[in-house]
């Protein structure tokens, strides 16, 4: 057959912009020092904080289990320690 028509580069790509940042959040705040007394006061003034937190991690999980979404266990232990 007739040999294949020469190869042409390719026009160089113009520059893309970056992408927009998905999300960007500021937390402004008084930083203290980490004494038990400190830890204690914050447990005191929120003390329904941690069970709020699991309970939002189960909702949610709910809520994929619901729509079907899978659970995947965790693989088992290899036999050997294996680093690199």
């Amino acid at each position: 057959g007739p040999p294949p028509p020469p190869r042409r580069p390719m026009p160089p790509r113009p520059a893309a912009a970056p992408p927009a940042p998905l999300l960007m959040a500021r937390h402004t705040g008084r930083g203290r020092d980490l004494t038990d007394r400190a830890i204690a006061t914050a447990i005191a003034r929120h003390p329904l904080m941690t069970a709020k937190v699991v309970a939002g991690i189960h909702w949610e999980a709910l809520r994929l289990w619901l729509k079907g979404a899978r659970f995947h266990s965790k693989p088992p232990r290899p036999a050997a320690h294996i680093t690199r």
